[in-house]
């Protein structure tokens, strides 16, 4: 155990340390830094797309390493020019335990990753966990004319590992490359098929369950929109004939992309008033003049005022705002009866209770943490 930091290694393989070794294969990034450097650093990158995995960052990763490991990983912006959003922990222990006791490389391993033997020692339902879990980084549902659930790698044993779970568990699948040298996709087309592998196999990934809960309601699902607008035709606020094959063509995907900011911005004000500054740095945004534009679009639409308070700006939520939360958190509440795995929407109270209680104490290194000293 690190004292100073209060983290405590996993002692045994349990169903969570697989799903979050998972993760880790298909979007995690170990580093060890050089000798003489004052610590390594575990870095969680979820890049894929902002505003949509910001939920997922908050209400899956994040709360599954903390319970884990006891400590809440921080959260940044991959750069200042891509949506993207970074989850981290900089802990020598953390990275030594996941190299040495799980077995996993450090550096650049998409084209080596595999199922580490502890987590095929842990049986069916361990190595189940771990698809989950991988299925969440690199796995999608993907919509159009051909629905599929579709997991990719560059590894070819890791291809090899999901086609025989597919296998096992009486699933019709097919595996494709999809790049000359490297790339593989395993592919879950059918109706039954995709039932199945999810009886066991799960969509953790919120945006994903909100396109197979469109797909389920419509025997459809458009492609390239974001989690506001996957949320809003599976629950019929908005209709399908909006992103019609003909329409899609024209789309404007600016405003849609907005929209689904905007949803993050509403979601951060839920529990109470904060400055411009405060808003920016929970909804992760890339600057503060980013979080200043959407709540810019959100006063033109009437779900957010400002005021003045000891010469900052404060926003917060108006009565309109907080019901179209309140119609968000009952999706959130459909999202986690497919998964309850993901965490509720009330968690997030607490994430900003412990973050406030945090803020401003010192930051305490441990310069001769081991393995062997954190166990």
């Amino acid at each position: 155990m690190d004292k100073h930091r209060r983290l405590q290694l996993p002692n045994m393989v349990t169903g969570d340390l697989c799903l979050e070794t998972g993760l880790d294969v298909g979007d995690g990034t170990r580093t060890m830094y050089r000798p003489g450097q004052r610590h390594s650093s575990y870095v969680y990158s979820v890049a894929q797309r902002f505003p949509d995995e910001w939920f997922g960052t908050i209400f899956v990763i994040s709360p599954l390493i903390a319970s884990l490991y006891g400590v809440t990983p921080k959260i940044r912006k991959s750069s200042a020019r891509r949506n993207g959003i970074c989850l981290y922990l900089n802990s020598r222990a953390i990275v030594l335990f996941k190299h040495k006791s799980l077995g996993l490389p450090v550096g650049e391993c998409s084209r080596i990753a595999s199922i580490p033997r502890l987590v095929r020692n842990a049986g069916e339902v361990g190595l189940q966990r771990f698809i989950e879990g991988f299925q969440y980084a690199d796995g999608s549902f993907v919509g159009g004319t051909s629905p599929c659930i579709r997991l990719t790698t560059s590894s070819v044993k890791l291809r090899e590992d999901l086609a025989r779970m597919a296998e096992r568990l009486s699933v019709r699948h097919s595996v494709s490359k999809d790049h000359p040298d490297v790339g593989f996709s395993l592919r879950i087309s059918r109706d039954e098929s995709m039932r199945r592998w999810m009886d066991y196999i799960p969509l953790l990934n919120p945006v994903q369950i909100a396109k197979f809960l469109t797909w389920q309601k419509y025997s459809e699902c458009p492609a390239g929109l974001f989690l506001s607008q996957y949320l809003e035709l599976a629950f019929g606020d908005i209709s399908l004939r909006k992103f019609s094959m003909n329409s899609q063509r024209k789309l404007d995907r600016v405003p849609l992309f907005q929209e689904s900011v905007d949803l993050v911005t509403r979601f951060a004000l839920s529990e109470g008033p904060v400055s411009m500054v405060d808003l920016a740095r929970r909804t992760v945004a890339r600057t503060i003049y980013d979080a200043k534009k959407s709540v810019d679009r959100l006063n033109h639409l009437g779900f957010v005022k400002l005021s003045i308070l000891n010469g900052r700006c404060i926003v917060s939520l108006t009565p309109a705002g907080l019901e179209s939360v309140d119609a968000f958190q009952e999706a959130w509440g459909v999202l986690r009866r497919i998964n309850p795995r993901i965490f509720p929407l009330k968690s997030y109270e607490d994430r900003i209770i412990a973050e406030t209680e945090c803020r401003g104490k010192p930051r305490l290194v441990n310069k001769t943490l081991t393995l062997a000293s954190s166990a």
